[in-house]
């Protein structure tokens, strides 16, 4: 193989593994098996080892790259990552629907899902690139968990351009002119994602059982495993434990119009969403989610811990400003106590 010809292989593997990454953890959906999968990763790797001029850091080999660190250095937040208040009822929800109408909104619709019960993070992409990613921390200040979140498959680490008839289809949800045109070419795209990482549970109960086995502390449950996984210094120990992502909101301004466009687009960019959202007209289509989510939960391989409602349009969620340390648009209906 000359190295032209190698150069061309190689392009065409990472394309190949990272559209494959798509379609499993974003489109929930598999074209080929887990061996041949496995055998493109490998035949990639053999070549950039044999070719290492044609690596780089976006390349599906290199999630875990780069020394192991020594300490978390600190991430200020361009856009706060604030606390959401709680709700235990109905009535709760109506108090704040009648607070959120009584501050010029009126009948708003809504937009509901699933409240994760995981680590919140900051996803910062520079040129469609992830250049950092950070925990929420204080809210304001975050620590840099960068060598860890790329060690999880459905982070891309660089973002996937979406195509025209992708384009179109977001338009139809009402997606404005000018953020369709951001969307365009994601190699010159700045965009901050928020998202939750998660232990799935099958995965978090294999690896209990083999932290017993071995005679070793077992967590107590899948979120504060995620947490303490993603506070790991060395992105080896991350990457064993296979960690997921799901993406929830898009605090850059682009020119979306709608917190369901953000899901959306999230979806078309390459990051995994929780399929279990809607944008419903009234508290009484939110309590229908709700219920649903309440007697599907224990089949779900996550934990939950509620649903998030919040204002749909935009404008309206933004305008609505900030109370305390949290956004006034938005509450979380949980769950009982289990």
């Amino acid at each position: 193989m000359t190295k032209a010809e190698a150069k061309k292989r190689i392009s065409a593997l990472r394309d190949e593994v990272v559209r494959h990454r798509y379609l499993y953890h974003v489109l929930d959906t598999q074209e080929i098996s887990d061996a041949a999968l496995d055998s493109l990763k490998h035949e990639l790797k053999l070549l950039e080892e044999a070719y290492p001029e044609f690596v780089v850091s976006t390349s599906p080999t290199q999630r875990v790259a780069g020394a192991m660190k020594s300490w978390f250095s600190k991430i200020t937040h361009e856009h706060p990552m604030l606390s959401i208040d709680d709700a235990f009822s109905r009535e709760e929800v109506e108090a704040w629907f009648a607070r959120v109408e009584k501050a010029g909104v009126e009948q708003p619709e809504l937009f509901c899902e699933v409240k994760m019960d995981g680590l919140a993070c900051s996803l910062v992409y520079k040129q469609g690139e992830l250049a950092y990613a950070a925990t929420r921390g204080t809210g304001a200040v975050g620590e840099d968990i960068t060598h860890n979140i790329r060690t999880i498959d459905s982070v891309p680490l660089k973002l996937r351009q979406p195509t025209k008839k992708e384009l179109k289809d977001l338009a139809t949800i009402g997606a404005p002119k000018a953020f369709l045109k951001r969307l365009e070419d994601v190699q010159t795209l700045d965009i901050e994602i928020r998202g939750e990482v998660y232990f799935p549970k099958k995965t978090f109960d294999a690896f209990n059982a083999v932290e017993e086995k071995a005679g070793r502390k077992t967590f107590a449950n899948p979120r504060n495993a995620a947490a303490g996984t993603i506070r790991q210094l060395d992105p080896a120990v991350a990457r064993a434990r296979k960690l997921k992502l799901f993406g929830y909101s898009i605090p850059t301004d682009l020119g979306q119009s709608t917190h369901e466009q953000e899901h959306a687009t999230m979806r078309l960019l390459g990051v995994a969403v929780n399929k279990r959202y809607q944008a419903v007209p009234d508290v009484e289509a939110a309590e229908q989610f709700y219920l649903k989510l309440t007697r599907d939960r224990d089949d779900l391989d996550y934990w939950t811990d509620g649903v998030v409602v919040q204002v749909n349009r935009r404008e309206d969620f933004e305008r609505l400003g900030v109370t305390g340390k949290s956004k006034r648009g938005m509450v979380a209906w949980k769950f009982p106590a289990e």
